[in-house]
């Protein structure tokens, strides 16, 4: 199986998809009302061991963190939290199944792989998630995007959106290292 994550310390969002790139599903683990970096760790540690799938070969391709540093927009020390909640998830992917691979992946990269899919983000913009979720639920039979009362998304569906986008691209990247 093929997972791609989106990890923040507020919302993970998960696609799964079979070893021939065919997506199955996307799910999402809510940390936003869950203190603390070890408490949020046992949540998602739970969320793994409930929804991915134990056999043998899993590859899960994760964002790589610091990827979107740029001077004055997002505290260091903000960073440094994500980064770091970032590789204890890593490491509880890894040992939910010690026959599994994980994968970072640079923003840049699965964007530009994604790009060749038809994603197009524009230099500058603010609506990246928006547009991401666009795509997504455009082109993906069996995305659904749950909706709030006022029929806005919710905001899982973004982070489920990128992780499809994520697992997407590290399963294209594959299919490259394969006929190379």
């Amino acid at each position: 199986m093929i997972y791609g994550w989106d990890i923040s310390t507020s919302i993970v969002g998960m696609a799964e998809f079979d070893n021939s790139g065919k997506f199955i599903r996307a799910e999402h683990c809510d940390l936003r009302k869950v203190d603390g970096l070890n408490e949020k760790a046992d949540v998602f540690r739970i969320f793994v061991e409930d929804y991915v799938k134990r056999i043998e070969n899993n590859t899960h391709f994760v964002e790589e963190r610091l990827g979107n540093f740029a001077a004055g927009r997002s505290m260091l020390q903000t960073l440094m939290k994500l980064a770091a909640f970032n590789a204890v998830c890593s490491f509880i992917l890894y040992h939910n199944d010690a026959q599994c691979k994980v994968v970072h992946i640079h923003p840049s990269t699965w964007k530009s792989i994604m790009k060749h899919e038809g994603l197009i983000i524009p230099k500058g913009t603010d609506k990246k998630k928006e547009l991401t979720l666009q795509f997504v639920t455009s082109h993906v039979d069996g995305f659904n995007v749950p909706r709030n009362k006022n029929a806005n998304p919710q905001p899982w569906a973004f982070d489920m959106a990128d992780a499809y986008c994520i697992g997407r691209s590290g399963y294209l990247r594959l299919c490259n290292v394969k006929e190379s």
